[in-house]
């Protein structure tokens, strides 16, 4: 059955949505904003988001959320692991490395998912998972050796912040991945668990760290930090619309194409704190060839 253009235009979609996320996020971290409070309004607009279209979709009267218990606790695991920590850490990276550099990084999740899914879900190892993880080491040296990124330069080692970003958020898909296959978790239920898992550690954690003297802000960073969560959760949607039209093997490819778009929009919105240079679009470019390896495996 022939793969139909909505297919590729809602991947695409997905990509650009998450290349656009980033800046943002970027916008309201240079103003008077912090990787934390980024990360709960992003989340409370996700949540919020979610509970909207499992309302409309299964009634305001119905209970959307009749899962198993196991159900429930594998998704809300999943998202304390995946959108709890991996918004964290990621926000910091855009914060510290910038957006362009950070989202090439974060696109080697599917190789930690990879990974994982093969030592925890005895899945195969295949020649192209070999060849992908080889190309995106090259890639991620490549970004390295960029001097690209936040114009005040940053060192080698904080990209552990999207690295780290990329094994929480692969690690929440291996889980959300089992929890599909172990249970009858609906899509929506399993989103809507997932962001509340994530709200009630970040929030929890932005409380107890740092007091409400955190969520002191202008409301512009408000607005830009719920913008760019708003953007996060619609290209979430349109890659599951997008996987549930055609195979993964179009999808994901297209999708991790969010590196290139996160570069021209740096190019366009960011030009004075960020500077995207050969090495970044070459690097990211790698990242994305090695994802595909992956997927074909």
């Amino acid at each position: 059955m022939p793969v139909t253009i909505d297919v590729f235009l809602l991947s695409i979609l997905a990509a650009a949505l998450w290349g656009l996320n980033p800046v943002f996020m970027k916008k309201g971290l240079e103003r008077d904003g912090n990787a934390i409070l980024a990360s709960v309004v992003a989340a409370t607009v996700s949540f919020g988001l979610f509970v909207t279209i499992a309302t409309v979709v299964y009634g305001p009267s119905e209970s959307y959320l009749g899962v198993s218990r196991t159900g429930a606790a594998i998704f809300l695991f999943g998202g304390v692991i995946g959108s709890s920590l991996g918004r964290l850490v990621v926000y910091a990276g855009v914060d510290r490395v910038g957006v362009s550099v950070n989202t090439a990084i974060l696109n080697t999740r599917p190789l930690f998912a990879a990974i994982l899914a093969v030592g925890l879900l005895g899945e195969p190892i295949t020649g192209w998972l070999g060849l992908g993880i080889l190309v995106i080491v090259v890639g991620v040296v490549l970004v390295s050796l960029s001097r690209g990124g936040d114009i005040r330069g940053w060192k080698w080692y904080e990209l552990a912040f999207p690295l780290f970003a990329a094994i929480a958020y692969g690690a929440g898909n291996v889980v959300r991945r089992y929890g599909f296959t172990a249970t009858d978790t609906d899509v929506l239920s399993a989103f809507v668990l997932n962001e509340f898992a994530a709200l009630g550690i970040l929030m929890g954690y932005a409380l107890v760290r740092h007091g409400r003297k955190l969520f002191v802000v202008s409301r512009r960073t408000y607005a830009l930090f719920a913008a760019g969560g708003l953007l996060s959760s619609l290209a979430l949607l349109s890659l599951f619309t997008a996987l549930s039209r055609g195979p993964v093997i179009v999808v994901d490819p297209l999708a991790g194409t969010s590196p290139l778009f996160a570069a021209l929009f740096t190019v366009i919105f960011l030009k004075r704190v960020e500077r995207v240079t050969r090495g970044v679009v070459i690097g990211a470019a790698v990242i994305i060839l090695g994802v595909v390896f992956i997927t074909l495996g």
